[in-house]
């Protein structure tokens, strides 16, 4: 006789900010989600502000007697028009994230935020968005294409490096500096049109 899937739960702390402590769970009025078969979907409730530093890093769900990292069956993610920062580290390690949808009202994405979410394949950056931290998308090695948002001034220190399947990114005329490494080890980049307002690149942006 088959079994069938078990629903399970993940808490967290604040149903205004997702932060975690260390074996303590959140709110649960501040996140709907399921996880069956070794998958699992998150839906933040319109409640939630802020992703916070971390937030998913070390999340872990409760199943039937068991403890698993979040990050090993968390596989996709539905961000409300409440969030308007993206926190640093918030979804770091979620090596089975494939998909997120990161609304408008978003304005800021912390730096390692999606670092090593190696299947991540696609990522729409709103043009809300006007800030992207320090190896951001570092590691996504899923990662084939990028758009970045019009009012984001910099691109900064290794914020796609290690993205070994990006094929094209858009450079915006808002950019002013692209840093150190930022695009290292994307070995299936095509040409990058790179704008005039670019006065500064760093030491080895596209290294390898």
């Amino acid at each position: 006789m088959k079994k069938e899937p078990v629903s399970r739960t993940i808490y967290y702390e604040s149903s205004e900010k997702l932060l975690p402590k260390w074996n303590k769970w959140i709110d649960k009025n501040a996140v709907l989600h399921t996880f069956a078969d070794g998958k699992g979907e998150i839906v933040l409730k319109d409640s939630v502000t802020e992703i916070g530093e971390g937030a998913f890093e070390y999340a872990k769900e409760i199943g039937e007697g068991e403890v698993k990292l979040c990050n090993e069956v968390l596989t996709s993610v539905v961000i409300p028009d409440s969030i308007t920062e993206i926190g640093a580290h918030a979804f770091k390690d979620c090596r089975a994230l494939t998909s997120i949808v990161i609304p408008d009202s978003v304005t800021k994405i912390g730096e390692w935020a999606f670092t090593n979410c190696k299947a991540l394949a696609s990522v729409v950056i709103p043009k809300s968005v006007t800030e992207i931290g320090e190896y951001a998308f570092s590691d996504c090695k899923n990662l084939t294409s990028i758009v970045n948002p019009d009012f984001v001034t910099k691109i900064e220190d290794r914020t796609f490096e290690g993205c070994s399947n990006l094929e094209s990114i858009v450079i915006p005329d808002s950019v002013t500096k692209i840093g150190r490494r930022a695009f290292a080890h994307c070995e299936k980049l095509g040409p990058v049109v790179i704008p005039d307002s670019v006065t500064e690149i760093g030491a080895d942006a596209f290294f390898g």
